[in-house]
């Protein structure tokens, strides 16, 4: 069952949420719900709306029930200044960072505090139209029964008139089919200098892309030329970054920190370098001591 404290709280934040579209029509296509279930919620009409429309609507918003605390870490910081300078000035860049080191926490976190960006997490079974789908939806179109061409054009025209420059975060990049990741050249196209795009994934897609430029497939040069034939590596998590989130979270004995640091460890990409470490470890190792 959701607590009327959990509802209030979703509520709130679905409120923030489709002022990013100055629309409930919009926020609600966004989500995949009807309009008035939008509606029933923002007006604590709550005996309309089951638990698992309360549940849908909190993972569509990016809605977190429990009390973790997060930390600036470098990761954080970097990324958040590169996001923030793509949207300002509608760059194109591709990011890659070690698995587990939190770009998809500092992605989310990113669109929800700011206007007009929006973050898909790609996945490797996705078609042509099912990426043009998922980025309609985060942009608030209506997608259903619309074919390929006809989703393009809506994204394109839904970016390009914009007040203010919109944020496309392509969260797991390196997961993307081929045929569907050349579908990035016709939105970098249609949208240069109207919406800026941030491929993000571990350090597998820029040796995908290189091998693919090298080996001469189709479109792979006009992918790295749009990318500024550039990856930017995010640094690694740090054991002090580790030790920052423990003590922010109530792991504050030098026992316990160390549990944490040896339990979220692994080991680095070359020999002799020092250990790296997965914030999705130190997520679990965290709460697990929290329930003991």
């Amino acid at each position: 069952m959701i607590s009327n404290i959990n509802r209030e709280d979703i509520a709130q934040e679905l409120r923030e949420y489709c002022q990013k579209f100055n629309s409930q029509n919009r926020a609600a296509a966004a989500i995949g719900i009807a309009p008035a279930t939008v509606s029933a919620i923002l007006n604590n009409d709550w005996a309309l709306v089951s638990d698992a429309m309360f549940t849908k609507v909190a993972d569509a918003i990016g809605y977190e029930a429990s009390s973790w605390q997060a930390i600036e870490t470098k990761v954080w910081k970097n990324f958040n200044k590169i996001l923030s300078d793509a949207q300002e000035n509608a760059f194109v860049m591709a990011v890659t960072s070690d698995a587990g080191s939190g770009k998809t926490f500092t992605s989310k976190n990113y669109v929800k505090s700011h206007a007009e960006a929006y973050h898909i997490s790609c996945k490797s079974y996705w078609t042509k139209k099912d990426f043009l789908i998922e980025i309609g939806r985060a942009i608030g179109n209506r997608t259903d029964g619309k074919r390929v061409t006809i989703l393009v054009d809506e994204i394109i025209n839904t970016l390009r008139w914009r007040d203010s420059k919109p944020l496309l975060i392509l969260d797991e990049a390196d997961k993307l089919s081929d045929t569907v990741l050349q579908l990035f050249i016709t939105l970098y196209n249609d949208l240069e200098g109207k919406c800026g795009i941030v491929l993000c994934a571990t350090d597998h897609l820029e040796m995908h892309i290189r091998r693919g430029v090298n080996l001469g497939h189709t479109g792979f040069n006009e992918i790295i030329s749009r990318l500024g034939r550039k990856f930017i590596a995010l640094p690694s998590i740090t054991s002090r970054d580790v030790t920052m989130i423990c003590e922010a979270n109530g792991i504050t004995s030098a026992d316990d920190i160390n549990e944490v640091l040896i339990g979220s460890a692994y080991e680095g990409k070359a020999k002799g370098k020092n250990a790296l470490y997965d914030l999705r470890r130190v997520h679990r190792i965290i709460d697990a001591k929290k329930l003991n």
